[in-house]
């Protein structure tokens, strides 16, 4: 053997014996390696994908509950009054039952359905979409909601019973109801039966058992707009169940409580399966090297899902008890806190305060400058409010201009002093981009030291105090006691009579005479008069503005449009002034009725105008001038009302071209003892004159009053020293001794 076979020899012999072999098993052994490292990663990752979609899920769910937790407490709180028990189980009264249950549900939460069931669970009551409908028409759809209805008699049986109740802390009988989700002709629905047992819970049921009203709301798009908007899921769609799910969505059934799938919600799944497969292999492909990169960037793609998955858990979250407008906390929240705040009485002999603020004029804005504006204000409305209160105060809006502020204190005069510091800094100018707004807020405050009070009696006082405050026209805080409780029950009350009357036609129409400067009776004021039940004359503008408040002032002018009608026929050659309000002329019904009247009804013999307040005009000058060149051309005078209260300008009044003002009788009663009175009254006739108006002067009550008015060439007089208000029959006497 050569010398340098040898070495060859020797080489050969120090490689490894196995090399191509163990090569075989790197690379095996590699394969290996990475198909465990991509297995765990996509084992990872699939772990989070199933993590955000049981998260969705959870959303899902819970947001439903808290829908249906919600349309419960909206039921409870619309319910829970001696009204309804005297309404729906002592004496059946239907048009009770379609204006707060038929009109009411629909027009606040849309119920589909809603019915009435006696104690003894007999059908009085049905209406679909607010309209009342004769129960038996719905009986087939009342069948669905008859098993709620039964498992709510055997809640209701298992109640304490009077004795026991008296000793709950609460003024309120505890809400007993029975939720499940149903099918009714194929379309889903939630199912809501509730017993209506009223506020005091000393009253015993007339018969035994209470009554039930069950209210159906339809699961649709609109139902999922809040679910959608919250979780950002893409299209997420209602169908049946859950067997068949398209590739690439999630899918949860909603099941009613015999566990059969009422409805399914399905969306699109956050992650793509196909997707993370082909990344997958690519370490595999590329060698140890490229799989330590792909290791490290799998390691932080896994990562940033982790972190997406808790940030979209902490934006549901926070989304599920904040205002997503204005980043407060929402009702749930502040509720939560109210009572934590309650609770805590029990431990000191601190103070709570709750105030319900309400934004006076924000409807102005919104329909000036458009709801972006609006959104704007209400921001800017939040950050004073943060400015304003500690940062142990809880500030809450409860949707559109309402809010809520709840605060600890020691001694009630401290709510007082922030109340003010509220007013005083919302009432400052607000710099938005489209310009310079002004508004102003109402405040209803209620404080309370007693640890045993329940939060549903504490909002429902604050909003009564609020409610006063709006009435007097807002810019300003009431603190709530016992008097305005009576007199919220009081005008509750008075607005279900009112309704009453109007639909019975018994609003009585009375004339007042206007005469000219010579004594020639040229025309009559209309105006309406209304004895309620019990005997007494009520204020007109009382009831008034009790129809402005529960939207039946459209309905009040019609009524009296058609007895106006009726009478016309014995007031021939006079002039019939009509007063009519603001919200009667924003309506197009209204609109419509009286162009019907002049056109049809009224007698061709009289002349008709509409009498119209000079503090209408403020806020919707330009769009009641096109109002007022219809009616103007239908054959209808106008006159400016009350004028001299200082709400018109100079350019408004030869805008809107008046056939008459009347002087405002607050000026007339001081014409002959202020000076300045009496020059303000002649200068108002000399612009008449100018105008090619006439001047009416209200209020003429003496005759020292009629003489100077006379003297300053007032042409036509009207008040108690001419005649009295009265009824079409004892006009008509005057009219044959005139």
């Amino acid at each position: 053997m050569t010398k340098a076979a040898t070495q060859r020899d020797v080489e050969d012999q120090a490689h490894f014996p196995y090399e191509k072999l163990f090569g075989i098993y790197a690379l095996t052994i590699f394969s290996i390696v990475c198909l465990f490292i991509g297995y765990f990663v996509w084992d990872g990752i699939d772990y989070f994908n199933r993590q955000i979609a049981r998260n969705e899920q959870k959303f899902i769910t819970l947001e439903l509950e808290n829908q249906s937790r919600l349309t419960t407490e909206f039921l409870w709180t619309a319910l829970a009054w001696d009204e309804a028990v005297v309404n729906l189980e002592q004496k059946y009264d239907p048009n009770w039952a379609a204006v707060n249950i038929g009109s009411y549900l629909f027009d606040i939460q849309k119920f589909s359905y809603s019915f009435s069931f006696s104690p003894t669970d007999a059908l009085l009551f049905a209406a679909q979409e607010g309209q009342p409908v004769a129960p038996a028409a719905l009986s087939g759809v009342a069948r669905f909601a008859q098993p709620l209805v039964n498992n709510l008699r055997l809640k209701e049986a298992a109640l304490p019973s009077t004795a026991d109740a008296k000793t709950l802390p609460s003024s309120l009988m505890p809400a007993v109801y029975q939720q499940d989700y149903i099918r009714v002709n194929g379309v889903p629905y939630l199912a809501t039966a509730i017993l209506i047992n009223g506020e005091q819970k000393s009253r015993p049921p007339a018969s035994g058992r209470h009554a039930v009203v069950v209210a159906l709301k339809k699961i649709d798009n609109d139902y999922l707009q809040n679910l959608r908007n919250m979780g950002e899921l893409d299209a997420l769609v209602i169908g049946e169940n859950c067997a068949s799910p398209a590739p690439g969505r999630s899918c949860v059934e909603v099941k009613d409580f015999a566990s059969r799938a009422v409805f399914s919600l399905s969306w699109d799944a956050g992650v793509s399966h196909q997707s993370l497969l082909v990344r997958s292999t690519l370490p595999i492909a590329a060698g140890l090297a490229l799989l330590i990169l792909l290791s490290g960037w799998f390691l932080r793609w896994g990562w940033t899902l982790n972190r997406k998955h808790i940030a979209n858990r902490e934006k549901i979250t926070f989304l599920a008890f904040h205002d997503s407008l204005t980043g407060l906390p929402n009702r749930a929240l502040a509720f939560d806190r109210l009572k934590q705040m309650t609770a805590a009485l029990k431990r000191d002999t601190k103070w709570i305060a709750v105030h319900a603020l309400d934004l006076d004029m924000f409807k102005n804005v919104n329909d000036t400058y458009g709801h972006a504006v609006g959104d704007e204000l209400l921001r800017v409305t939040a950050d004073r409010l943060r400015m304003l209160c500690r940062e142990t105060d809880t500030i809450s809006r409860l949707g559109g201009d309402e809010f809520l502020v709840f605060q600890t204190i020691e001694f009630p005069a401290q709510a007082a002093t922030l109340a003010d510091r509220i007013i005083r800094e919302l009432s400052k100018s607000i710099e938005l981009q489209n310009g310079t707004v002004r508004i102003s807020c109402s405040i209803g405050t209620v404080t309370t030291n007693d640890a045993n009070v329940d939060i549903e009696t504490l909002m429902r006082q604050a909003d009564a105090a609020l409610y006063v405050t709006k009435s007097a026209g807002g810019g300003g805080v009431t603190f709530f006691d016992e008097n305005i409780d009576l007199v919220m029950r009081r005008d509750r009350l008075m607005k279900d009579k009112l309704a009453s009357a109007i639909s019975k036609g018994d609003i009585s129409v009375f004339y007042q005479k206007i005469i000219h400067q010579t004594g020639e009776w040229v025309g009559v004021e209309a105006l309406a008069r209304w004895e309620n039940p019990i005997g007494l004359d009520i204020m007109p503008s009382e009831f008034l503005r009790i129809a402005d408040e529960s939207n039946q002032s459209v309905d009040l002018g019609r009524l009296i449009l058609q007895k106006i009608a009726d009478d016309s026929k014995s007031l021939s050659g006079l002039r019939i002034c009509i007063n009519v309000s603001l919200s009667q002329l924003r309506s197009p019904l209204f609109e419509e009725c009286l162009l019907d009247c002049i056109q049809h009804r009224f007698s061709k013999d009289c002349t008709y105008e509409l009498e119209i307040s000079e503090a209408v005009w403020l806020p919707d000058a330009q769009d009641l001038a096109a109002i007022v060149d219809r009616l103007r051309d239908a054959g209808y005078t106008f006159a400016l009302d009350d004028f001299g209260i200082g709400y018109l300008r100079l350019s408004q009044i030869k805008q809107f071209r008046f056939d008459r003002l009347k002087i405002d009788q607050n000026l007339i009663s001081e014409i002959t003892i202020n000076a300045r009175v009496r020059s303000a009254v002649e200068a108002v006739v000399h612009l008449s004159k100018s105008l090619g108006a006439e001047v009416v002067a209200e209020g003429v009550e003496s005759q020292a009053v009629m003489n100077v008015l006379r003297d300053i060439g007032v042409p036509l007089l009207q008040g108690y020293l001419i005649g009295r208000p009265m009824p079409l029959d004892k006009i008509e006497v005057l009219s044959a001794t005139h």
